[in-house]
């Protein structure tokens, strides 16, 4: 699991001069023999900045970075992990990093789409989720805003399911429980339906972000300073179960 943390061994073990909290870290952990986690830092990638994981791709390797670049915004990297080697990242270009803020990002199964996070002009509202495919030079399209998506208020971390028909996001706009809830739009008829709301126990007063499932579907994480956490904002799992109907025609369900 990769995964980022605010902590005072971060790199260079500064504080960000905007809200005194370290700068983020990018951490790896890996359960050992007796199925406890074991982290180290991910020190390939970390700088004396902000560096936060936003997406991963497993079947191409590649893990989707934001680094803070200053204190207007950030861009996003990708580095490649190949035979358990990390390479030196690499900003995406133009017309997906901009002067403006970009992070979080999310690539379709196919690599073909990439779900991103912007504040760029343009927008529904703050930060908006955008959408940009893969042209035949292997060039990125103009990006295009999900404005049957977004809100007034900001849109973060977006994740595209396997089946890449299932985007989800957090926002702390639509009808949100608390401050920031995890949504989800289905992509139907050629279009980006109504955002839902995970709704409670994923949702609650607090802030509930970063939703990622797993590649065998079973379980999802999710970050949220919700009560009863160690720190300021924990990694919370979420677990299913496939619920299977007596008729051959339904398909299965995934119950939390």
């Amino acid at each position: 699991m990769f995964f980022t943390s605010r902590r005072p061994t971060t790199t260079g073990g500064k504080r960000d001069p905007i809200d005194k909290i370290y700068y983020e870290d990018i951490y790896m952990a890996t359960k050992d023999n007796d199925n406890n986690w074991q982290q180290m830092p991910v020190t390939e990638l970390n700088t004396n900045k902000h560096d936060a994981v936003v997406g991963y791709f497993k079947g191409k390797e590649l893990s989707y970075l934001y680094t803070y670049k200053n204190k207007h915004g950030g861009d996003i990297y990708i580095s490649l992990i190949k035979n358990n080697k990390i390479d030196i990242p690499k900003p995406l270009p133009f017309p997906i990093n901009t002067k403006y803020h970009e992070s979080s990002a999310s690539l379709s199964p196919d690599s073909s789409t990439l779900y991103f996070i912007s504040d760029r002009p343009g927008g529904i509202g703050g930060k908006d989720i955008w959408m940009s495919h893969k042209e035949y030079n292997q060039m990125w399209s103009e990006p295009i805003n999900l404005s049957d998506i977004n809100s007034p208020y900001d849109e973060q971390n977006v994740f595209i399911h396997p089946n890449g028909k299932i985007l989800f996001f957090c926002s702390n706009g639509h009808n949100t429980i608390g401050g920031f809830d995890i949504f989800y739009s289905i992509y139907q008829d050629g279009k980006w339906g109504k955002p839902i709301n995970m709704g409670y126990p994923i949702n609650t007063a607090a802030d509930e972000t970063n939703y990622t499932l797993s590649s065998c579907g079973s379980y999802a994480y999710i970050s949220s300073n919700r009560q009863g956490t160690i720190g300021d904002i924990d990694i919370f799992k979420i677990s299913y179960t496939i619920k299977k109907h007596v008729l051959p025609s339904s398909e299965n369900e995934l119950v939390v």
